[in-house]
């Protein structure tokens, strides 16, 4: 926390930032997420600070994504830290997310947003450079060699790692991807809808269509009707964005059994139950 409060003094200094307040929207633990007052630009802005390699990813996928559904990046210093990395962002407002929309049951209309915003991401390809971003391919690495204690992830793991190679081999075009658009990732912005916190990963487009599948977490599971909610995000998005349905019911299923690998890493055990039941849902669908 130390490195972190000696970061924002300096990164303060350096943009003319004030009134510096917590932040509700905060990706991962690792990031320091905070508001602030900018002298610069007469407004708001949040200013995010986290590893180099976690942020360094997210700057190079922003600067692509700029001006496609993307949140705006205003500045960033990779160079300030040999620890850290920071960027600032536009501080979108009224910043409500797809999850308040699932909440309030407009499950359709955020099908329709999510679908937009793959949409606008991908209307104007742009050159990218492959050896700084992760691919769908490493990403899966884990399942090959992950030792698992859960014996309902032991019965899951053989057919992830059989259908994920069977995945890889047989992708189709690639393009650099969110790598995490779920719910909480894509927020309104006055009269649009922007994405935030971009992994940035090498894929396929289907591959894209998988943290939607299994999110709002944990809200997903309370659903009465939560099979046909599945097959109508499966069939839905397959239509919206013309791409193979089939191939986006396999992705979702090895991503689950990815994440509950990650979670029992972690000692999560509340998100690795949850993983590993939409894994084993999506199976029996």
């Amino acid at each position: 926390m130390d490195t972190m409060n000696n970061d924002l003094q300096k990164l303060s200094q350096q943009w003319l930032l004030s009134n510096v307040r917590s932040f509700r929207h905060i990706a991962m633990p690792n990031n320091y997420v905070v508001i602030a007052y900018s002298d610069q630009y007469k407004k708001d802005v949040v200013l995010k600070i986290g590893l180099k390699n976690v942020i360094d990813r997210e700057i190079q996928t922003l600067h692509y994504f700029q001006d496609d559904g993307c949140v705006k990046l205003l500045q960033f210093n990779q160079e300030y830290s040999d620890v850290n990395s920071a960027l600032l962002l536009e501080y979108v407002q009224p910043g409500n997310s797809l999850k308040d929309l699932f909440l309030q049951g407009n499950e359709e209309k955020s099908i329709e947003i999510f679908a937009d915003i793959i949409k606008k991401m991908h209307a104007h390809p742009k050159k990218y450079e492959i050896r700084k971003i992760q691919t769908a391919e490493k990403r899966l690495n884990l399942l090959h060699t992950f030792k698992s204690q859960n014996y309902r992830l032991q019965k899951l793991l053989p057919q992830a790692v059989a259908l994920a190679a069977q995945l890889v081999a047989t992708q189709g075009k690639e393009y650099l991807l969110h790598g995490d658009l779920h719910h909480e990732n894509i927020l309104q912005h006055g009269d649009v809808w922007v994405m935030i916190d971009p992994q940035g990963i090498i894929g396929e487009l289907e591959y894209e269509v998988g943290a939607f599948i299994r999110n709002p977490l944990f809200e997903l599971l309370d659903q009465p009707n939560l099979e046909q909610l599945i097959l109508y995000r499966f069939e839905c998005l397959s239509q919206l964005l013309n791409l193979d349905k089939q191939r986006i019911i396999d992705w979702s299923f090895v991503q689950a059994v990815l994440a509950g690998c990650f979670t029992e890493e972690n000692k999560n055990e509340k998100g690795q139950n949850y993983f590993l039941t939409i894994a084993e849902l999506i199976i029996k669908l």
